[in-house]
């Protein structure tokens, strides 16, 4: 029987509140109509000449003509650019100059794919010589221009599904994604399609029952699992780290509460240490991998003076560290603990970890980066299958797109955690990024974003071969889940159907 779910209104009222740190200030720049007559758009143009090619010795070309050597000799030269934008055209395919505005007081170019409606700003640095040069750009990657859709005209929804097979139609015709998208209203399904292969090896597609590695998805679970164990008594959120994990040095495991670890604001931030990587990728266990933590704190530039940090700074080990918590707060294993407390509450029978032994219909991953031929396209094999030694709890499940939506409506009905407890999770709690038209919080485990008039929640995750992202937007009853096995394209798609939402 499918049941009309509703965003409770403590949900909403959560998502709406004020953030508990700083305040966005989100007037819309303006454009500016002659960027295409100045230096920079008369590069921007040649540049797309070059771009749209998905031509190598083409992107080298420009990028010796056009960069300064100082530039290239600090970015890998013309091969390092043109692996850079042969990498972004796996991702957004063909582009073409929509509009201008201003970022950071700058002019910005804002650039649309032909195929996958996703947004590229361009900003372009330049020498002061008579043939000028670029010194410097800065790509922004995702929306586009404050108050512009790359939409022609607005849907309705009757239209959203024949639109939605037609978009990913074209996106999988250029081989720009592989993997399932669902959408839902008011819990529902209303579309849901799987494209592409699960294994190009042996020609198996992918289809709606198969299982996609989540990455920093899977953050959702584990702060939900500690969530439910503070709404049994277990913990509370302004516990500090050394009540469960007493190994930790006690300046540290003292100041650092639970709250911190769910917020990415503990300010234990390890992973740009080379040699913790290679200790965090040996170990084959949550105790090993403690025993990294511990080996490597005293490389933190901070460690005598430490103190969590009043702003974001995200942090997987800190997700590491949650998955510890819950298996000594509830006696009991991380994976069993995720999978009693969360997974079998919601249904979501067809998710687990990767480091189970064996995972049917898990799809491999595929670097959206360059083929064997050198060509921009997506298919190209990852090194390993997104099998992990054991459970990592900052990233380390998978899922289905249906067993996500069941995740969404136990949540929603209060299945997974007491009303209070759900509308403190999706209160803002720290800002994450601000700027014209938009804006990213973090709740206790969620991701926050407004734009394009929506509230939403959620999260997203990326690693090689995998991109995924969930976003519920309670306030309209939809949810959108977007799971590949190709990377970084699942945002691209995401942030489309945003807009997509947002015009019906």
């Amino acid at each position: 029987m499918l049941v009309r779910i509703l965003a409770p209104a403590a949900l909403v009222a959560a998502l709406l509140a004020p953030p508990a740190l700083g305040q966005a200030s989100l007037a819309p720049s303006p454009p500016d109509s002659s960027y295409l007559y100045t230096p920079e758009g008369q590069i921007l143009q040649q540049f797309l000449d070059a771009y749209n090619t998905g031509d190598r010795s083409a992107l080298e070309r420009f990028a010796a003509t056009h960069y300064t050597g100082d530039y290239l000799a600090n970015y890998g030269g013309p091969q390092g650019r043109a692996d850079h934008w042969l990498n972004k055209f796996s991702q957004l395919g063909p582009l073409r100059f929509h509009t201008t505005g201003a970022f950071m007081g700058r002019p910005v170019a804002w650039l649309l794919g032909t195929v996958s409606q996703g947004w590229l700003g361009q900003i372009l640095l330049l020498t002061d010589e008579p043939a000028p040069r670029v010194r410097g750009h800065m790509s922004l990657v995702g929306s586009g221009p404050p108050g512009v859709r790359s939409l022609p005209e607005p849907l309705d929804p009757p239209s959203l599904p024949g639109y939605l097979d037609a978009y990913l139609t074209r996106l999988a015709s250029h081989d720009l994604f592989a993997g399932t998208v669902l959408v839902a209203k008011d819990g529902r399904t209303v579309f849901e399609r799987s494209v592409g292969h699960a294994n190009l090896g042996h020609d198996i597609p992918n289809h709606l029952d198969t299982r996609f590695a989540l990455a920093s998805l899977g953050k959702l679970f584990t702060a939900v699992g500690v969530l439910r164990l503070a709404d049994e008594g277990a913990l509370t959120l302004d516990d500090p780290l050394a009540r469960f994990i007493p190994e930790y040095p006690e300046h540290i495991g003292r100041q650092v509460t639970i709250r911190h670890l769910l917020t990415h604001t503990s300010g234990i931030e390890l992973d740009e240490i080379e040699a913790f990587e290679q200790a965090k990728d040996a170990a084959a266990s949550l105790d090993e991998l403690l025993h990294a933590h511990l080996t490597f704190l005293d490389s933190l530039e901070n460690v005598e003076a430490f103190a969590p940090l009043d702003h974001f700074d995200y942090s997987n080990e800190g997700y590491d560290l949650l998955g510890l918590v819950v298996e000594r707060a509830s006696g009991m294993p991380y994976e069993a603990y995720i999978r009693e407390g969360v997974f079998a509450p919601a249904g979501m029978y067809a998710s687990g970890l990767l480091s189970e032994p064996f995972i049917p219909h898990l799809a491999l991953g595929y670097y959206s980066g360059l083929g064997r031929d050198g060509t921009p396209k997506a298919g190209v094999p990852v090194e390993f299958q997104h099998r992990q030694a054991f459970p990592h709890p900052s990233g380390g499940h998978y899922s289905t797109a249906g067993d996500l939506l069941r995740f969404v409506n136990a949540l929603v009905r209060h299945e997974l955690l007491q009303e209070p407890t759900a509308a403190r999770s999706l209160a803002r709690q720290v800002v994450v990024g601000e700027e014209p038209g938009r804006a990213s919080y973090y709740g206790l485990g969620f991701e926050i974003h407004e734009e394009a008039g929506l509230t939403s929640f959620g999260h997203d995750g990326a690693y090689s071969g995998i991109s995924t992202a969930l976003s519920v937007y309670p306030e309209v009853g939809y949810t959108v889940i977007v799971l590949s096995n190709y990377s970084f394209v699942a945002k691209t798609v995401a942030r489309h159907l945003r807009e997509v939402i947002a015009s019906l």
